[in-house]
């Protein structure tokens, strides 16, 4: 394991599973990312081809993907949503603020505003 990926197991301490679910829908946004270029070159070559099975066939295809992408959108706010309060609530103790909660960058804020 590389020092990166050691420093993030580290830093996440009850967060892991929060670190892994978002790291597995981000990558599989990703491809499907690549999926959508694909089926776009789909429906240009299936236009050009004059074959409208395979064009009426790809656009369901693509409203489909659509679909699946802000779905999958909306599970990453939820999860960062939830990640937050989770951080909130481990956070409102003073001393626990100061020691688990000082590295980040909200925590600081918080401490200077309160």
């Amino acid at each position: 394991m590389d020092s990166a990926a050691r420093w993030l197991w580290r830093v996440a301490g009850r967060k892991k599973a929060y670190v892994l679910a978002l790291t597995l829908i981000q990558g599989a946004s990703g491809g499907l990312g690549v999926l959508y270029a694909l089926l776009l070159r789909n429906i240009v070559d299936s236009a050009v081809g004059h074959d409208g099975g395979a064009f009426r066939h790809n656009v369901v295809l693509i409203v489909a993907l659509v679909v699946l992408q802000i779905s999958l959108s909306a599970v990453v706010r939820w999860l960062n949503e939830l990640a937050k309060a989770d951080e909130e609530k481990t956070c409102t103790n003073t001393a626990l603020r100061t020691a688990v909660c000082g590295w980040t960058m909200r925590s600081g804020v918080r401490r200077f505003l309160s």
